[in-house]
């Protein structure tokens, strides 16, 4: 599979999780206006979501260095 077709994957899966914790923040904002004690355990599971969609999103952005990493170190090599 070429670099390229890598990038665009993952960057399809970027634009994912931070749509994932764009929807995960206004529904913790919405949840604030109308807090009550009921609500707690929901939004405990709400910020564990968003915290593993951040986790998720800062490991593609590692993948995707990797990967151009190892690109660069083919050309190199002249593999690619």
């Amino acid at each position: 599979m070429e670099l390229q077709h890598r990038v665009e994957l993952i960057n399809t899966l970027l634009v994912e999780a931070d749509q994932r914790m764009t929807i995960l923040q206004h529904a913790l904002a919405a949840k604030d206006i109308s807090q009550d004690e009921s609500q707690h355990t929901e939004d405990e599971a709400l910020k564990d979501e968003h915290a593993l969609w951040e986790r998720t999103r800062t490991g593609l952005l590692e993948l995707r260095t990797f990967l151009e990493t190892i690109e660069q170190s083919e050309r190199q090599r002249g593999v690619s």
